[in-house]
């Protein structure tokens, strides 16, 4: 059974630590993860970033046994873990396989991953309009018209470009 797990800043290998001991046997982790370039100071950092924050999606058999996740909700690293996984199961390994499929060849989401939830506010997450939310006036096949206040900006969807999320 795949469960949620919240854990503590910095400290997911902690958690992976104490799980493994609590277990005594593998267990599958999942961890959607982005990978982009942000301009800093000394020049350009490559950031790969965790999509889902503090969250951890993992499975192993013994998570079907509810008095077994609240003694595993006392390891060391763990803030809660999700209730009612067993319920949502469905809905877990649908998002898994979406970032699967998603995923380039070192294991990172594609911006492909980010244009099935379209909306009409855009946010850059790399280049020279980072953090910066724009609306979106046209989206098509190749490109995006976006707009904020009077900065009309065209961004090709082509592979290389700034990493952007719809918000």
């Amino acid at each position: 059974m795949w469960i949620i797990i919240a854990y503590k800043p910095n400290e997911l290998n902690i958690l992976k630590n104490s799980i493994k001991n609590i277990l005594k046997k593998n267990i599958n982790y999942y961890i959607p993860k982005i990978k982009y370039k942000k301009l800093t100071i000394n020049g350009i950092k490559e950031v790969q970033k965790n999509i889902l924050q503090s969250y951890l999606i993992c499975n192993h058999d013994r998570f079907i046994d509810q008095n077994f996740l609240q003694i595993l909700s006392y390891a060391k690293g763990v803030k809660y873990i999700l209730n009612n996984s067993q319920f949502n199961q469905k809905d877990i390994i649908n998002f898994i396989n979406n970032c699967k499929n998603n995923e380039d060849k070192d294991g990172f989401l594609k911006q492909s991953f980010f244009e099935m939830c379209k909306t009409n506010k855009l946010k850059f997450m790399s280049g020279p309009f980072s953090e910066m939310i724009f609306e979106i006036i046209e989206n098509n096949n190749k490109k995006i018209r976006l707009l904020k206040n009077n900065l009309n900006i065209t961004v090709s969807k082509n592979q290389g470009n700034p990493l952007y999320s719809y918000i």
